[in-house]
């Protein structure tokens, strides 16, 4: 006698089940893929600002001093930061292009070119490398002028983009005082170049911190920036919509902070929640302003 085996297939409520068990599990699970692209994201973020620190370190040993903000530097043209560190981040082929027209990078077409070192995996204001705009290659690290320039009041032709800042003149201590901090590629209606020279607004100059600071007077500096570009007024935006950004600040790429790079090459991340004077006393070099770590 032969037995039948009946199959009995999924009703439509174990199916609906089994969808929303499967719906619970990629709802738990989005969040771990999102945290954990985060911090591999942050991991490569603090490994680039750090080797941007190392090479600042690199390039003061071999020259006796850091690079100027915008000025020339070991013998050459009057140039940027960023160009005058790139034997530093492996991009001496490019360096040389530039000297072929007088050290200048804005000739030819080295400025189009996007440099690695300079990007960071976190910002999405920039087309690989970058600006949307004018296609000039961008920088995710705003220079600190407070290091690489010599702060004037008063008088916009007082600010020294040409300074030669040595190790020595960092009297709060390198490891207290920040060398580049994050900043958005495209922010409001400027952003950050790594060829661009100083400009009427600097709104496109990789830099920020760049004026002298009167608690007296509430000074800000240059007038056509936005208003608190120094003092603790200079606090880093975090995540900002890029239409509310400032160019003359700096800006973090995820609500738990910002990276940092310190004179001793060490990087850190720094909390939104510090106190703004704070942030102002780890950008000045001389002032004995040291009133607590980051």
């Amino acid at each position: 006698m032969r037995t039948t085996l009946s199959r009995r297939g999924f009703t439509l409520i174990e199916l609906l089940v089994v969808i929303a068990i499967i719906a619970i599990l990629i709802g738990l699970l989005l969040p771990a893929v999102q945290k954990a692209r985060e911090a591999a994201a942050r991991t490569t973020g603090l490994n680039t600002i750090r080797q941007l620190g190392l090479a600042s370190m690199n390039a003061h040993d071999q020259r006796g001093s850091f690079p100027p903000m915008h000025g020339g530097y070991a013998g050459g043209g009057s140039a940027t930061v960023f160009y005058w560190l790139l034997p530093f981040v492996e991009q001496e082929p490019l360096y040389k292009q530039a000297i072929a027209n007088n050290y200048n990078p804005v000739n030819g077409t080295t400025n189009l070119t996007a440099v690695k070192a300079y990007q960071s995996p976190s910002d999405d204001t920039h087309n690989d490398g970058l600006h949307p705009t004018n296609g000039w290659g961008i920088t995710n690290y705003g220079a600190n002028f407070q290091v690489f320039g010599s702060a004037g009041s008063g008088n916009p032709d007082a600010n020294n983009f040409a300074a030669a800042t040595r190790i020595t003149d960092i009297q709060d201590g390198a490891s207290n005082t920040i060398l580049f901090a994050e900043k958005y590629a495209s922010c409001g209606s400027g952003g950050s170049l790594w060829a661009q020279p100083p400009s009427p607004s600097q709104s496109l100059m990789g830099m920020f911190a760049y004026g002298k600071f009167d608690a007296t007077v509430a000074y800000r500096w240059p007038d056509s920036a936005a208003p608190g570009t120094v003092g603790p007024g200079s606090m880093f935006q975090v995540s900002p919509e890029v239409n509310l950004c400032e160019p003359s600040r700096p800006q973090a790429f995820s609500s738990s902070g910002i990276l940092v790079v310190m004179g001793d090459g060490s990087a850190k991340g720094v909390s939104p929640t510090v106190d703004p004077r704070v942030w102002w006393a780890a950008l000045t070099i001389a002032n004995s302003d040291s009133i607590g770590g980051l």
